[in-house]
């Protein structure tokens, strides 16, 4: 959604594939007007080579997947089917139908990185990767399919490993998301005013969704090489006790409760990096791009919604 708005407001022509049985969410409904949408199943190769039958584009940006860490553990073959194999549909599909976008923009993750030693960070993106995860892995196997088409095809691909990334209409299975949810539903007394919570001492640099995007679409005007490699992160670090009290304060400010923080050792994951801070030097360099909105207003912003959804 965020994306889609972004190239909208930049003047582009947009069209949208996902798998949303629903059209008629929060998210597709307020573009109604404004872009096309397609009911599409990135796993579904006849499908997507269908597609793209009769249609070229500029660029595209491909960010579906599977993005659950908790997801992946469990269900590892769903994981590697979105994130790998759908993938490779698409960079098929655009082989065999011979169209070579300017861009093609491939959405992974930090989590390729592994657990980097705090000595050793910011991350920059010549750093080895070691994904301990299997979700960080499919991310890292889809990055290896973009280059072996890039280099056997000439296609054209950027990966873009995003850090930690927040902001309005994010889900609730992801820690912002959640305690915007959950604090929203406080304030309004629909849920008793405790938190349960895994380590809060865990520290990231955090950047907003429509940050975020902003990078994405600041790639259509790189050139280099076939394929290239950028971090895309912010400059705000902050550890969950300091997410969890601004929060707090907004609930407080919004006329709610004080809220009890608990430990539930279910929220710690097995897996877990205590520290994941990233460099985002190359794609400054390359296209001038810097967050720009502070974390505090992804907060509120991200409260609000929630404020105004649950």
């Amino acid at each position: 959604h965020h994306l889609s708005v972004r190239l909208l407001d930049d003047g582009h022509t947009v069209t949208g594939l996902s798998n949303w049985r629903d059209m008629d969410t929060c998210f597709t409904k307020p573009l109604a007007g404004r872009m096309k949408h397609f009911l599409v199943d990135i796993c579904d190769p006849w499908a997507v080579k269908d597609f793209f039958r009769t249609r070229s584009f500029d660029a595209i940006f491909h960010l579906a997947g599977q993005s659950l860490i908790s997801i992946s553990g469990n269900n590892p073959l769903w994981s590697y089917q979105l994130n790998v194999l759908g993938t490779v549909n698409l960079l098929q599909a655009l082989v065999d139908r011979d169209l070579r976008p300017k861009l093609i923009q491939l959405s992974s993750s930090s989590d390729v990185y592994g657990d980097v030693p705090a000595d050793e960070q910011p991350i920059k993106e010549d750093r080895r990767l070691r994904p301990d995860t299997i979700y960080a892995s499919s991310k890292g196997a889809m990055e290896l399919a973009g280059l072996q088409f890039s280099v056997e095809h000439g296609l054209s691909v950027v990966v873009t490993r995003l850090f930690t990334c927040a902001g309005p209409m994010q889900r609730d299975d992801v820690l912002v998301g959640f305690l915007a949810k959950r604090c929203a539903q406080i304030a309004k007394g629909l849920v008793p005013p405790i938190l349960g919570m895994g380590r809060l001492e865990n520290k990231r640099s955090y950047i907003d969704a429509r940050d975020a995007v902003v990078a994405y679409a600041s790639l259509l005007g790189i050139e280099g090489d076939r394929f290239s490699v950028y971090n895309v992160t912010g400059s705000e670090v902050w550890t969950i006790s300091q997410i969890v009290w601004e929060i707090s304060e907004l609930v407080k400010r919004a006329g709610g409760p004080e809220i009890e923080v608990r430990f539930d050792p279910s929220k710690v994951r097995t897996r877990d990096k205590l520290v994941q801070i990233g460099n985002g030097e190359k794609l400054l360099a390359a296209t001038g791009f810097v967050p720009k909105i502070e974390f505090k207003k992804t907060l509120q912003d991200s409260f609000d919604w929630w404020m105004q959804n649950v």
